[in-house]
């Protein structure tokens, strides 16, 4: 029974980082689009 709980914990860390990452890459994707727009005008 302690192992499903392990288990369980590890899956929900996974989604959880999964979803941070997500909010992070919405969140930044505008800041390196406007660096490549920078990037590509120079």
């Amino acid at each position: 029974k302690s192992s499903e709980v392990i288990v369980f914990i590890m899956q929900l860390c996974l989604l959880l980082s999964c979803v941070l990452l997500l909010f992070l890459y919405l969140y930044c994707y505008p800041f390196i689009q406007l660096l490549f727009i920078l990037i590509y005008e120079y």
